[in-house]
């Protein structure tokens, strides 16, 4: 993946960009942060994560958009508020 340019670089990821849309998988956070569809043992706790969302926020442009796949049903959805939050984005549901 590094040979094609992918990497962990976020503040090069979304350097000089206009807008950014975030995409984030749940099931790469430990199952004790989030119930998700396929848990990830060993995976990123919440503070990780919320930390490296919070670099997107500040090394990117404007959030425009988030999108949070890998979550289950059961979920009370409050690890998405948190994680949403980090990124100064105020979720919003419908019912």
């Amino acid at each position: 993946m590094a040979a094609n340019g992918i990497d962990a670089d976020i503040d090069r990821a979304v350097a000089d960009t206009r807008a950014v849309y975030v995409a984030f998988d749940v099931d790469v956070l430990d199952p004790a942060a989030v119930d998700s569809f396929m848990p990830e043992p060993g995976g990123l706790t919440m503070a990780d994560a919320c930390r490296e969302l919070g670099r997107v926020r500040v090394a990117g442009g404007p959030i425009v958009g988030v999108g949070f796949t890998g979550t289950v049903a059961s979920s009370d959805g409050s690890a998405l508020v948190r994680l949403a939050g980090s990124l100064g984005v105020q979720p919003f549901t419908t019912q």
